[in-house]
Formats: C-alpha cells, structure tokens, sequence
C-alpha cells in the first residue's frame, strides 16, 4: 500500500512536469529537512552536536586519502566483512545510482558553469552530510554515551526503529517523528519521480521533455518492480524470521549487481570529461585568438587612416 501511494504521487509528480511537479516537492523537502534538522540540534545537546561536528569535518579532512585506501588487510574475515558491508555496499550503492542522478543534475544545470556546478554537485552535499550526521548522529551518539541509552540493543541497532526512538526522548517529540515520516516519504516520490524522468530521457533518445504517456509507464514500472520484489519475498519466506526484508534485500542485491559494469563505463567516462573540457578550452582559446587578431587589425587600421596624407 505505501509502495503503491508513494508511486501514485511520484507519477503525478513526473507527469506535472520538471519546473513544477519534479522541482516543488523537492525543494519542500529540503526544507522540512531544514526544519527537522534545526529542531534536533536546539532540542538536542545542541553543545555536544557543535563540538562533534567540528571535530568530524577535521577527521575527514585529515583521513580522507588514508580512508580512501583502507582495505583492512591484517583483520581477516572481521575486516572483509566490514569493507563488504559498509565501503564496497555503499560505494556499489552510489555507483548504481550515478546514472539517474547524473543525467538529473545534468539535465537541471543547463547554463550554469563548470565550476558552479562541480561546487553545487560536489562541496555544498558533501558538507550537508557531514552536518546531518553530526546532529543526528551526535544526538543518538549523546543519549548512548551520557544519557538513558537504549537505542543500541544488544551490540545491534534497529534500524527501522532508532530514529523514532531517539526522538522519543526530545521535547515535541510526536511532531519531530511526523516530520520524519513525511521526510522519508517525499524522499521516496523525488527519488522516484526524478529516477522515472531520467530512464524516459534515455529510452527517447535524450529527449530533455519525454511524452507524458511514457513518464506515467516508467513511474508505474519502477514502483511495480519493487512491489513485486517485495511481495515475493514475503511470501517465499514467510515463516522465516525477518522474511519481509527478503524482497528488499533482492531489490538491493539487483542494483549492487548492476554498479559493478558500470563501474568501468564511469572510468572511461572520467577520461571522455578530460577529453571534452580540453577540447572546449582549445576552442575558446582558439576564439579568443581570433577576437584579439579582429581587434588588432582594427585598431592597426584605424592609426594608419588618422595619418596625415604624405
């Protein structure tokens, strides 16, 4: 039922348009996640969270390269099961989703500046992270370490449960927890509508404003796709416990399986970048030399028609 909501509202969404459907409910989104933030970082130990995120940007500011090469080679099993399950995960993760969010970005930064956009792409989300998970994880961080706990339950956190948890404990807490209800759900129908947007793009041969019929077909196949997923695995295993994450695990299993041939397609594409800016620099330089030789001859020709006769 919320599969099928939250793909009702992504295909009126994609169907509305990029200007109005796609763009209002995202920058909605941001800023109720503003709201949210800012309410958890005055309600919370709003000292303790300031304290930690300086000290966060520090630790990733100097771990950054070292972090970046970790492999774990003399902890065994123990650190291959961790790279598997945070690093390899997370970075096949973002590897899948570079070609929605790729082309999206693209598509919605026409005539804005190499740099505006690396800037745009690149510093401003990475900072954001980096403050979310200073308040909300300094905030859980502080209740585990000086507070009442229970947010970690033995050694493993629930992740479905520790955010309400941890709002449970802070004033307004029944507000805070429909904010983030609300939160993930228009996550979901940008995620969505802008993931339904870009596929269309690309099955019309690049056409920036696809037809609507397929927009509405793409937004009804991605939500029918996960449905499907998740209704066979609760259904294959359900006197197994957790039997309905099956059905998630497949649909992240399928998506991790797809990073991997991407993966070299990003490579060349690195380089394919390098390629075109330097083509585009030879180019405005080779224009500029044209603009400055008119320009000469221009003025050369104007001194020599202001001389005297004779």
């Amino acid at each position: 039922m919320l599969i099928t909501i939250i793909t009702a509202l992504a295909t009126v969404s994609v169907v509305t348009g990029l200007d109005k459907g796609i763009a209002f409910p995202s920058r909605a989104n941001l800023a109720l996640a503003a709201l949210f933030l800012v309410g958890v970082l005055i309600l919370g130990p709003t000292l303790f969270i300031l304290r930690d995120l300086i000290a966060s940007i520090g630790n990733y500011v100097q771990n950054f390269v070292s972090l970046s090469f970790q492999t774990f080679p003399f902890y065994g099993e123990a650190g291959a099961s961790w790279l598997a399950g945070w690093t390899t995960n997370y970075w096949a993760w973002w590897i899948s989703w570079s070609p929605f969010v790729g082309v999206f970005i693209a598509r919605i930064s026409r005539g804005r500046t190499v740099r505006e956009f690396l800037v745009g792409v690149l510093l401003v989300p990475t900072l954001m992270t980096i403050v979310w998970f200073s308040v909300l994880g300094g905030a859980a961080l502080h209740r585990e370490i000086f507070g009442g706990g229970g947010i970690i339950d033995d050694g493993a956190v629930d992740t479905d449960t520790a955010l309400f948890d941890l709002l449970a404990t802070m004033p307004g807490s029944a507000l805070l927890s429909g904010i983030a209800i609300t939160l993930v759900v228009i996550f979901f129908v940008t995620s969505a509508d802008s993931g339904a947007f870009v596929v269309d793009m690309l099955a019309n041969g690049g056409n920036p404003t696809p037809p609507v019929w397929s927009r509405v077909m793409w937004a009804v196949l991605s939500g029918s796709i996960a449905a499907v997923l998740i209704w066979a695995g609760a259904n294959s295993s359900s006197d197994m416990p957790g039997a309905n994450t099956v059905g998630m695990a497949a649909l992240q299993a399928l998506t991790l399986l797809a990073a991997t041939p991407f993966s070299l397609v990003m490579v060349a594409m690195a380089f394919a970048t390098v390629k075109a800016l330097r083509a585009d620099h030879a180019q405005w330089q080779a224009a500029q030399d044209r603009a400055t030789r008119r320009e000469l001859v221009r003025d050369t020709a104007e001194r020599v028609l202001e001389r005297p006769n004779g």
